[in-house]
């Protein structure tokens, strides 16, 4: 569902970004973040300290087809950078998309998250094409309320919860 957590806008602690401009905002921000973790992470790292442990942040992308569009070439190799550069310290992406979305793109971000083998699949194994998964010609279709958790290419049915999402209504 795109922008299907629209509804968490406004909770605490969470940053709604749908702009290029918000994006890039935030980017700013959290670079700033991991440059000052990095710091202390070497100087623990280099006084023989034990290594520092950080808060996650987390950016969930809701919708990635929309989110790639959005971000464009620059900033995506900027996104890209912030991954592979602080990953350790902290930043965590989740993001929801099409297997189209995810399996037909060659922009660098897309290339990277390829590369992520810690993965939920709402879909038979056999019905994607992001990750290598062992053939299984009896496989069953998966029910709603259940997924494939997959951590290097080893995939464990898992039960997920439900959300459901009350909307009022105004007469």
């Amino acid at each position: 569902i795109d922008r299907g957590l629209f509804h968490l806008k406004d909770e605490e602690k969470t940053t709604y970004l749908e702009t290029k401009e918000q994006i890039e905002e935030w980017m700013e921000q959290v670079t700033t973040e991991f440059k000052s973790r990095e710091v202390k992470y070497h100087e623990s790292m280099n006084s023989g300290q034990t290594l520092p442990e950080f808060s996650r942040v987390f950016l969930f992308i809701d919708g990635y087809g929309r989110f790639s569009q959005t971000l464009g070439n620059l900033l995506q190799d900027r996104m890209t950078t912030l991954l592979k550069n602080y990953s350790h310290l902290g930043l965590s992406i989740i993001a929801s998309g099409s297997s189209n979305e995810l399996t037909k793109g060659y922009d660098p971000l897309t290339v990277e998250l390829k590369q992520v083998r810690q993965i939920i699949l709402l879909m038979k194994k056999s019905d994607q094409t992001l990750i290598n998964l062992p053939f299984d010609r009896k496989e069953p279709d998966i029910k709603a309320g259940f997924a494939y958790y997959v951590q290097s290419e080893n995939a464990q049915k898992i039960q997920i919860p439900l959300v459901q999402i009350e909307r009022k209504v105004h007469a």
